[in-house]
């Protein structure tokens, strides 16, 4: 029998394209849910997404409220969202339960040493907490009721379509297509990895049928820093481009991720080269800003 997946979040940046490639390598039954087909900030939701669920079921979750920028309104949102998702699946025992969660929930980083997924987690922004929160909340749930539970914590995402307009690759690319300065926070030294979405999709329809559960860093064991990313880009964009420094509101501080626990989970996984993908990304990008000029 075919596995059942069922994706909440269809319509966001992930949640997008995690299900484009399932249904491109035809994984199964794969049903999608959006915000405008079950409001999760509901009362009731808990019960209609409950509706859904079946023992084969293997439920993706990818949610947050569309408000910008991230605040304390936006957090009461998404603990809503998180405590609907987590009634839901407390109520009925399912075949597995991803939770695609954040690096925000380690806080400011550990230097040059790699962030393992045991780390003591000291998110320094409202949406690190609000992700940590969602991640105790939905694991407790799963936990009763005997669900495998297994929250990602991805390394910046980018792609072909825009993402949250976060510090990194996506906001450096919208500059750039713009022909505008690129802004980078100090000298920009401070280090991350970087994670093509078509990538992450990948390993998400990877994971869907393994029993791996508890947290998981998923990133290529390369890292950059912002200034080294923001030279990436001038290559894939054909430059020159402008960059200028601004002052950062708070210390810098790399986050290198430890992928040992994914290299083994999804074992020879390749990635893109991240000249590649921020190539293709900019030129998606680029003929964006093109058409809406």
């Amino acid at each position: 029998m075919k596995p059942h997946i069922l994706i909440l979040g269809s319509s966001g940046f992930i949640g997008g394209a995690v299900t484009a490639y399932l249904q491109r390598i035809h994984a199964g039954e794969i049903q999608s849910l959006s915000s405008r087909m079950l409001d999760l900030t509901e009362e009731e939701a808990w019960k209609q997404l409950a509706g859904f669920f079946r023992e084969q079921t293997h439920l993706f979750v990818s949610v947050r409220p569309r408000r910008t920028p991230y605040c304390e309104f936006a957090f009461s949102t998404h603990m809503q969202m998180a405590a609907t998702v987590a009634r839901a699946v407390r109520a009925k025992k399912i075949a597995q339960c991803i939770l695609v969660s954040s690096t925000s929930v380690y806080g400011e980083g550990a230097g040059e040493t790699s962030v393992a997924e045991q780390a003591v987690c000291q998110p320094a922004t409202i949406y690190g907490i609000a992700k940590l929160s969602e991640e105790q909340l939905i694991r407790f749930s799963a936990e009763r009721a005997r669900t495998p539970f297994l929250a990602l914590r991805p390394a910046m995402l980018f792609g072909e379509t825009a993402a949250a307009d976060s510090y990194g690759p996506s906001r450096f690319l919208r500059a750039i297509s713009s022909h505008a300065a690129v802004e980078i926070f100090g000298s920009g030294r401070e280090r991350r990895n970087y994670l093509d979405i078509e990538d992450f999709a990948e390993i998400a329809a990877r994971l869907l049928k393994t029993s791996a559960t508890g947290v998981m860093n998923v990133a290529p064991s390369e890292h950059w820093s912002f200034r080294e990313l923001a030279m990436q880009l001038e290559a894939a964009s054909g430059g020159p481009i402008t960059t200028v420094e601004v002052e950062r509101a708070r210390p810098a501080g790399s986050l290198i991720l430890d992928t040992r626990r994914f290299q083994s989970a999804v074992p020879g996984f390749k990635f893109r080269p991240l000249s590649e993908s921020l190539k293709r990304a900019y030129a998606a990008y680029a003929a964006e800003a093109a058409r809406t000029q």
